[in-house]
């Protein structure tokens, strides 16, 4: 009797150490990327685990979708856990029922999803088209993301012209060269676009630059008149109007600046005349339209003796219209790029 007691606790006792044999091994330890959309893929070892057993498990947060045995101690565990904001863990209890018994906390490792942007750069503003040159584009990325520096890549593409390949430099940022097209007929804008290719839906940036063409400005302005045309801030002239009303100008045309000036100076002093509208032909599609003011037709009243010089030269006069009244004439043209 004595003897079969004996056998039957050891029995009991060689069962019981089986059944709690080992801790569970998650395959592998590394953390997990938790955006709070993608469904997560954790395999376990859970040593002395057999197809007689049932396996549950219970996270703290988040959502579990299936607990399955995969094959002799292994189990899959796939769970959707909220999205991460920093450096986290998630506490998972597993149940074992059957010829095991165990209740085990296990912790997983979470790190958030990629976000940020990617700052670009360029080395200059405005490029002419034909003049030549390189520009160096520059990309510099921001924000959180699970993979080191060392293991990310970024790719950037130009809407015109050619890029090199990019070159990572000591700071973490990645440059390139790009050249821009040798020839273009109308100002625009290059748009550059930035992906970190381990991410290319989540972080990315974008760039541009102005693209600027010089071309001819033929611009209607009075006979004889001195014009000079004003870009931006940059002046174009003075240039003298032909006998048949056109004035011409070798001027650069930046998508920056639509608009323009074109102030006239007479050949003898301020002249008196009427307004008119006249459209300049030139080779942009957008068009230039000016408000000028034309000298006195023949037949109408010699103009007014000269002033005493005024310490602004005046570059508009007044002449009775019909009803009488004095109008001012605009103080040259200006011009709007529609």
């Amino acid at each position: 009797m004595l003897i079969r007691l004996l056998l039957s606790l050891l029995v009991l006792f060689t069962l019981s150490t089986s059944a709690f044999a080992g801790t569970i091994e998650l395959l592998p330890a590394g953390p997990l990327v938790a955006d709070g959309q993608t469904t997560l893929r954790v395999a376990m070892r859970i040593p002395g685990l057999t197809d007689a057993d049932k396996v549950r498990a219970r996270p703290e947060s988040g959502e579990l979708i299936a607990v399955s045995v995969a094959g002799p101690e292994l189990v899959i565990l796939h769970i959707k856990p909220v999205a991460a904001t920093q450096a986290d863990t998630l506490t998972v209890t597993m149940s074992v029922r059957g010829v095991m018994k165990l209740d085990e906390d296990i912790e997983l490792p979470l790190l958030p999803p990629p976000s940020g942007e990617v700052v670009v750069s360029l080395s200059a503003e405005v490029m002419t088209y034909g003049a030549g040159g390189t520009a160096t584009v520059t990309l510099r990325p921001q924000g959180a993301h699970p993979l080191p520096q060392s293991a990310r890549s970024f790719l950037v593409t130009a809407s015109e012209g050619k890029v090199s390949a990019l070159t990572a430099a000591p700071d973490g940022s990645f440059t390139a060269t790009w050249t821009p097209p040798a020839k273009g007929t109308v100002p625009g804008l290059v748009l550059f676009t930035a992906t970190d290719a381990t991410s290319p839906d989540r972080v990315v940036g974008f760039g541009t630059m102005a693209m600027a063409v010089k071309t001819k400005q033929v611009i209607d302005a009075p006979a004889g008149s001195r014009n000079t045309l004003v870009i931006g801030d940059v002046p174009y002239g003075p240039a003298t109007a032909t006998a048949d009303g056109k004035v011409t100008f070798d001027a650069v045309l930046d998508p920056r600046k639509p608009t323009g000036t074109l102030p006239v100076r007479r050949r003898h002093g301020p002249a008196h005349g009427q307004h008119r509208r006249s459209q300049a032909r030139q080779p942009h599609p957008r068009r230039l339209r000016a408000l000028a003011a034309e000298p006195p037709r023949g037949g109408e009243a010699a103009p007014q003796p000269a002033r005493a010089p005024r310490r602004r030269p005046p570059l508009v006069g007044r002449r009775a219209d019909a009803s009488g009244r004095h109008r001012r004439a605009e103080r040259g043209q200006r011009l709007v790029l529609v």
